[in-house]
């Protein structure tokens, strides 16, 4: 910053700005609610020549969002836009949910009152992305990902895990890691990453992904290219109204097999594309027309990354109950209470209603005992000590302080 002046913000954009800016019929004094619109990304300049208390006129450049069409999809008052911060490589990092309805298992359309319809009229989203929390899986839309853009262009970096040289600024260049459902808050701990962004390492991420009625979790992301499972998983189980429900069509992933007879399967669907988490990582995924062939690496299939730790909502998922992920004797995930005696993490049982994710504390006016330890806070109030050896596996969760509202005056 001491030698550009460059600062950087994500934003949701207010409707009738979006919609009028620019015209006569704009009115800055004049906002709208409950309507779509679009997440963005600006870059602004400070003014050395004030040490930095201005901006330089015409200093603006939008690097996501340029246009009606180019933002992030925002149709519901919900699971908007999080965290923007900077990976070890000098590349930009934002996190962004799902952008539709927090009232039911969305999968398109305008049920449980997402703006889906004046959304796609508006061209705000395709026809493809119409598709609700889908998007957070689906390639081909901004939602429900961890994004990694150039902080010059807004352009995906081209270690990026689904880079496509041909389209630098599609969604698909863009993602580094998806699959969430409100990934508000995200921190990059210290330490970690290339400082050379060819080499795809900004960073390990933890992440806070808000759950819907169940499961809140802990995620995080050493590598690009991780698959965190939402709308089919909550937590470490698969979520009832996305799992058994009819999936969408993911339209970047067309059937090779596919000849209108004895093959209709056009596209894959999500299902298609998608494995839960096996100790061997061993997953074949079959064509649905024909078991014995594979479905193309081109369609991006992917295995689940798990949360590190996922807490039950304290409102709707009782008696309380705190799971990590564990394999079965098949090697299939499965789940384990933190508290029965072989897991391998020393905590007691706890809830919460929304992950906000935290830091490594690095400072030293608390005990040294504090020092490098994760402080993870959740919306419910609680802060805890999350302890990780060196190789990130949790070890042991411990109280902090049982509600940090009260410290907010």
């Amino acid at each position: 910053f001491l030698n550009n002046g460059h600062y950087y913000l994500l934003y949701a954009v207010v409707r009738h700005y979006l919609l009028h800016y620019g015209t006569p019929t704009y009115q800055a004094d004049s906002t709208s609610h409950h309507e779509a619109s679009i997440g963005r990304v600006t870059r602004y300049t400070a003014d050395p020549a004030t040490n930095f208390v201005t901006t330089l006129a015409d200093s603006r450049k939008i690097l996501i969002g340029e246009s009606i069409s180019t933002g992030i999809p925002l149709y519901h008052e919900s699971h908007g836009v999080g965290t923007l911060l900077f990976g070890t490589d000098g590349t930009l990092l934002l996190s962004a949910g799902d952008g539709n309805s927090n009232a039911g298992a969305d999968i398109g359309g305008e049920d449980f009152g997402s703006y889906a319809n004046q959304a796609l009229a508006d061209g705000i989203i395709s026809a493809d992305e119409n598709i609700g929390s889908f998007k957070s899986q689906y390639l081909g839309s901004l939602c429900g990902k961890v994004l990694r853009i150039d902080p010059e262009t807004g352009d995906g970096i081209a270690s990026n895990p689904f880079y496509d040289n041909a389209n630098p600024r599609s969604a698909q260049s863009r993602t580094w890691v998806y699959g969430f459902r409100n990934p508000f808050r995200m921190s990059l701990i210290e330490n970690t990453g290339s400082h050379h962004p060819e080499d795809a390492d900004p960073g390990t991420l933890f992440i806070g992904d808000v759950g819907a009625s169940q499961w809140e979790e802990l995620n995080i992301a050493d590598q690009g290219g991780l698959n965190f499972g939402w709308p089919l998983k909550e937590g470490l189980i698969p979520f009832w109204g996305f799992w058994g429900a009819d999936h969408p069509e993911n339209k970047l992933a067309p059937n090779p097999l596919y000849n209108g007879s004895s093959c209709t399967k056009e596209y894959f669907d999500f299902k298609d594309l998608f494995a839960e988490a096996r100790s061997d990582g061993d997953i074949v995924f079959e064509n649905p027309c024909d078991p014995s062939q594979a479905i193309p690496a081109a369609a991006f299939p992917n295995m689940e990354t798990t949360p590190t730790l996922s807490w039950g909502h304290n409102e709707w998922n009782l008696p309380p109950k705190t799971y990590i992920g564990n394999f079965n004797d098949e090697g299939k995930i499965t789940y384990l209470d933190i508290s029965a005696p072989e897991s391998p993490v020393e905590s007691e049982v706890f809830v919460g209603n929304s992950s906000i994710t935290g830091n490594f504390y690095q400072g030293d006016n608390f005990p040294a005992y504090y020092k490098g330890k994760y402080f993870h806070r959740d919306y419910s109030g609680w802060i805890k000590v999350f302890h990780f050896d060196e190789n990130n596996q949790l070890t042991k969760v411990e109280p902090f302080h049982d509600d940090s509202r009260s410290l907010i005056h």
